[in-house]
């Protein structure tokens, strides 16, 4: 049994493997798959697969992102054996030694392929749930007189990024990552999901920023503010601004930060879908992730 990178003759196969396509779904699926390698937006690098002979096994697909993460989609094997799961799982954390955290995300109904991943070494720290606001027109919403915004291109950068690392502090979106990830990684995934840094703004009182808003075309990838301003509904008056930017909007919580789900709830937005999410460090056996959660 060997286990390698995909050659890029077997990307439509490994994928159909992973993904359990059914026959009526596989070629629209494979024809994705290849128009991904062909413009160099899937590296079949990252794709592993397991061989006994010139027989596929199996295979596992890890992708690293910017910010010091990679993602990974739970190996499925012929059979379902679990010692070349393993395997599988082994060879793609070694694969994606460079990032710090690693994280699968699993729809629930998928959650019985996360076996593999307990084994590993992953923990199941939370469920996400996707969110989704739909408003027949745009609205103007003005900001309370007494809070302002400034864009980011106009703000200085240092200012920005405190702010930011400040409101994440006890945060109750996957507070395990707190302390995985270095203030540069952050930004840089911040970047990479929502480039256009326009949409960010610092949020002000009185000149003193309080929080923070990064938005992406219909998406919402983060609002924050600093600890000791909340309470006071900053908070939702930045989601009520991004609200009025689109008519459509979207956004990803955790399942534990009740508050913002009452507040995302009472302002309109509607559950899409939960998964589950799994997270591997090295950090982890120092402590790294704290013990809270079920299934782990």
């Amino acid at each position: 049994m060997t286990v390698s990178s995909a050659g890029k003759a077997e990307v439509a196969e490994a994928f159909a493997l992973l993904y359990g396509w059914p026959i009526e779904q596989q070629d629209g699926g494979i024809a994705h798959a290849s128009q991904l390698v062909d413009r160099g937006e899937l590296n079949p690098d990252h794709l592993l697969v397991a061989r006994d002979g010139d027989h596929m096994m199996g295979a596992v697909f890890g992708q690293p992102l910017a910010g010091g993460i990679a993602v990974v989609v739970p190996p499925r094997t012929r059979g379902g054996d679990s010692e070349i799961e393993d395997r599988l799982l082994t060879a793609i954390i070694e694969h994606l030694h460079d990032v710090r955290v690693i994280q699968a995300i699993i729809d629930l109904e998928e959650e019985s392929r996360a076996a593999s991943l307990l084994r590993a070494g992953f923990r199941r720290t939370t469920c996400v749930m996707q969110l989704r606001r739909v408003a027949s027109a745009i609205e103007t919403i003005p900001l309370p007189d007494h809070l302002s915004l400034v864009p980011y291109p106009d703000v200085r950068a240092d200012e920005f990024l405190h702010t930011l690392m400040s409101a994440l502090r006890d945060s109750r979106d996957c507070p395990e990552m707190q302390g995985l990830l270095s203030t540069e990684d952050v930004l840089e995934g911040y970047r990479e999901s929502a480039p256009d840094t326009s949409r960010w703004s610092l949020a002000l009182i009185s000149g003193k920023p309080v929080g923070v808003m990064i938005l992406g075309v219909g998406e919402l990838h983060f609002i924050g503010v600093v600890p000791e301003e909340r309470g006071r509904g900053i908070g939702t008056a930045l989601v009520r601004l991004a609200c009025s930017q689109y008519t459509e909007l979207s956004l990803i919580v955790d399942e534990r930060n009740e508050p913002a789900i009452r507040m995302y709830t009472a302002l309109g937005f509607d559950l899409q879908s939960i998964r589950a999410v799994y997270l591997f460090s090295q950090t982890f056996s120092a402590g790294g992730l704290s013990e809270n959660t079920r299934g782990s």
